[in-house]
């Protein structure tokens, strides 16, 4: 999908319509930004943070390294599709499990998943909480990998640092994309799989 058509679909104004129109989603909490839902459709239990309002709010990005160009990443998450944002609560951009402490449910599977090793994800989406995570060490760690091949294979190098922004600017766009297809309001209009996601993420 291109973001074009994305931004095509355009933010809904009828958010609380969209809420009322099926058993299985309550509206639980409403706060002066968001629609707090329970939604149980097709077995699920979760509860999602819907936006009142199309766009960005800078707090619900979290950064834990001063390091980071937050800035650039700001600047460029505010260049997506504001529908990607429906059903954003927080990202976060962290290096190690000590940046969540009390942060996100340490107890919950998704966030001991991807701490656990096994995988080293460049980032994850939590559908059921709202949230994402994208892996600094990783995107660095690939970073340097796309960086040894081109200097192998073109025998140039943009540098280790821009590879880093890319991967991690790419990454985000690459979870909010997964969060808006479980968004239960707007979800037939998004296609599903992971394809959709890679191809929508291989625009920027």
């Amino acid at each position: 999908m291109k973001p074009e058509q994305l931004r095509d679909i355009g933010y809904p104004s009828n958010i609380t319509e969209l809420i009322g129109k099926d058993e299985s989603i309550q509206l639980i909490e409403e706060t002066v930004d968001q629609y707090i839902i329970h939604d149980t459709y097709n077995e699920e239990d979760r509860v999602l943070h819907i936006n009142k309002e199309p766009g960005l709010r800078d707090e619900q990005f979290c950064f834990f390294n001063n390091e980071i160009d937050k800035d650039a990443i700001l600047s460029f998450a505010k260049t997506l599709p504001d529908i990607l944002y429906m059903n954003l609560n927080k990202v976060y951009f962290v290096e190690k499990e000590q940046d969540l402490l009390g942060e996100v449910d340490e107890e919950s599977p998704n966030h001991t998943f991807f701490f656990s090793g096994k995988e080293d994800p460049l980032g994850m989406s939590v559908y059921r909480d709202s949230i994402a995570f994208v892996n600094l060490n990783q995107a660095r760690a690939t970073a340097r990998e796309e960086e040894k091949d081109d200097l192998l294979v073109l025998g140039y190098s943009k540098g280790e640092e821009a590879y880093f922004m890319d991967i991690v600017l790419q990454t985000l766009a690459h979870e909010l994309f997964h969060l808006t297809q479980f968004n239960p309001l707007i979800e037939e209009l998004i296609p599903e799989g992971e394809e959709a996601a890679e191809t929508f993420c291989r625009h920027y």
